[in-house]
């Protein structure tokens, strides 16, 4: 409709990207040598800054804050490294947009940390009203814990309201000062105006100092530390506010790093060998990896690491990449990715990770690796036992390990910039095996059977692959030591499985000793420990359960007689319970018939 018209002169500007040009006007030929293309290209992060400095005072006017030209800068910066399905500059206008309307909405209404105070104390009312009627023992002892948590949750509430409270004051006494010193400021104009040389000098020397120091310099306003509880409140939008807005967005944990969060980091090892006993080299090395990246000092192209973990089965490999995942989120499930690479053993799986083809079934659906990933950009990832897969579906690793992306089946860049990258590989169980690989005493493997299994990988998987990988960690055979800290693990476990019924565990040394020798494995490792702990604790404990032979609330005595594990009754069966099939007397008439007879 339109080439007459431009034929003929018709003036046209229009806007569209390079795919919609390519499908609609470059297939016209005639239509598109009506047109001069002129390609927009993003700008960088330096002319991002510009613009945003550009915008600044229209946000501040609009939001009625102040925004500092750090948040800017950081605006720009964080949206290029951590946003990276969108493009600048609108993402980053989008971060400044969003902390300076939170900063306002702060300024009205509560904080979400109280907010929230508020709600779980509510719940916990609504909770101890129904409680109230109950007389069991198990609704008792709900009672009295509901009401411990009610009393610290509304003593927590109230020392924050006390907080936001002091908060408020101050900010609305700087903004009083600010509101004095631009009257003060026209009153020595009019007075220096008038000849009131005297009122002029008392403003200018007196006054306008006093209500100068009252406000704090923009340095000072930046030097601020933000309260433990999280909740300081100011008027100007900080590097902080725009860290804070990307954090939330991301899930990638990008704000300053609090007290609390800081000496959680340095003693990061000891969390981990609470549940991964005897590797303490590779737990080094992976703590010393999120440190870096939480110092902000790791390499901005790659992921935060990448290891391939080596060892028999039952050593720790899966167990440190659930820990790891615990340790930064708190819930182990959140915060992991795992794949099991022998599902991928056959060359066309690859479509499996990264998404089908177009054509193909299942290629709206996306990859299994891409897909959690950009739902989850800050994840560990755990790729276990990588050396049964396919090898061209390895190969698809290179680009991770060493760029950071790699684009899915619909053209899509996943960033994996964020993730920390766990291989796991049995290779060299077999050299790993024999008595003269490892100290006998610590497990600690020596050096040639190290680079036996080294060796052994090398020749297994390319040198490209092996080349791009932070470390390959070849962990430790369990000791009898380390053996008796796993006993202890899964004793742990069970003793949280029985705490609902406020049943307690009490193991001699003697029964821990059994449970080491009986599940001691130079083969199998750790799992041998449960296995045993299954069969020996948990199968007779929960008979015994069924049986009412152990009750809610008891404590239960598991010794070693006779060179067997027992698990000792505190009670007489209990007469309305159906006993087991072995136990019942062919000749005996069922109760019901002799009530009948």
């Amino acid at each position: 409709m339109i080439k007459p018209a431009l034929a003929r002169g018709l003036q046209l500007v229009g806007a569209t990207t390079p795919d919609e040009y390519r499908k609609t006007i470059g297939k016209d030929a005639a239509l598109e040598r009506r047109f001069q293309p002129v390609s927009i290209e993003e700008p960088t992060v330096s002319s991002t800054v510009s613009i945003l400095r550009g915008l600044k005072s229209k946000y501040e006017v609009h939001h009625g804050v102040e925004i500092s030209d750090a948040a800017l800068v950081t605006a720009a910066v964080y949206s290029a490294r951590y946003i990276s399905d969108r493009f600048l500059p609108d993402k980053a206008i989008d971060l400044v947009d969003e902390a300076a309307s939170s900063l306002r909405l702060a300024h009205e209404s509560k904080p979400d940390t109280l907010e929230a105070l508020e709600r779980d104390i509510m719940t916990l009312q609504i909770e101890l009203e129904s409680l109230k009627k109950e007389t069991d023992v198990f609704s008792t002892e709900r009672r009295t814990k509901v009401e411990e948590d009610l009393d610290r949750k509304r003593a927590e509430a109230k020392a924050l309201t006390g907080v936001w409270e002091a908060e408020r004051a101050r900010l609305q006494k700087i903004k009083d000062a600010k509101v004095r010193l631009e009257d003060a400021k026209y009153q020595l104009e009019v007075a220096q105006r008038q000849g009131q040389y005297e009122l002029a000098s008392r403003l200018r020397f007196s006054t306008i100092p006093e209500l100068e120091r009252q406000i704090p310099s923009e340095r000072q306003a930046e030097a601020i530390d933000e309260s433990p509880l999280g909740m300081t409140l100011h008027e100007r939008v900080t590097s902080s506010d725009i860290a804070r807005v990307v954090a939330k967005a991301t899930g990638i944990p990008v704000q300053n790093l609090l007290k609390g969060e800081r000496d959680k980091l340095v003693h990061m090892e000891e969390t981990l060998r609470g549940r991964v006993v005897g590797q303490d080299h590779v737990v080094t090395a992976v703590s010393d990896a999120v440190r870096i990246s939480r110092a902000g000092l790791q390499t901005p192209n790659r992921p935060v690491a990448s290891f391939l973990f080596l060892g028999p089965t039952g050593v720790g490999k899966t167990e440190l990449c659930k820990a790891l995942a615990a340790f930064l989120y708190n819930d182990e499930s959140r915060g992991l990715i795992t794949i099991n690479m022998s599902e991928y053993h056959d060359r066309h799986t690859v479509s499996r990770l990264i998404g089908a083809a177009p054509g193909y079934v299942g290629f709206e659906e996306g990859g299994q690796l891409t897909e959690a990933v950009r739902r989850k950009p800050y994840a560990v990832i755990l790729l276990d036992e990588l050396e049964k897969a396919h090898k061209d579906v390895a190969m698809i690793l290179l680009q991770i390990l060493d760029e950071g992306t790699i684009t899915d089946s619909q053209g899509r860049k996943i960033d994996f910039k964020n993730t920390i990258i766990c291989l796991t590989s049995n290779l060299g169980s077999d050299i790993l095996a024999h008595t003269s690989a490892s100290d006998s005493e610590t497990g600690e493997v020596n050096a040639e059977a190290r680079a036996e299994v080294l060796e052994r990988t090398s020749e297994f998987f390319p040198p490209e692959l092996l080349n791009r990988l932070d470390s390959m960690l070849v962990f430790n055979k369990l000791s009898r030591s380390a053996i008796l800290q796993v006993v202890d693990l899964r004793l742990a476990d069970v003793s949280k499985r029985l705490a609902d019924r406020r049943i307690t565990l009490d193991v001699d040394e003697a029964a821990r000793a059994w449970l080491v020798q009986h599940g001691y494995s130079e083969v199998y490792g750790a799992r041998a420990i449960a296995r045993v702990v299954r069969t020996e604790v948990l199968f007779p404990l929960a008979q015994k359960l069924l049986r009412g032979t152990i009750r809610d609330g008891d404590n239960v005595r598991i010794r070693v007689v006779r060179e067997a594990l027992v698990v000792e009754e505190n009670h007489a069966p209990d007469p309305t319970t159906v006993r087991p099939d072995s136990e019942v007397n062919p000749t005996e008439k069922p109760p019901l018939e002799e009530e009948l007879v």
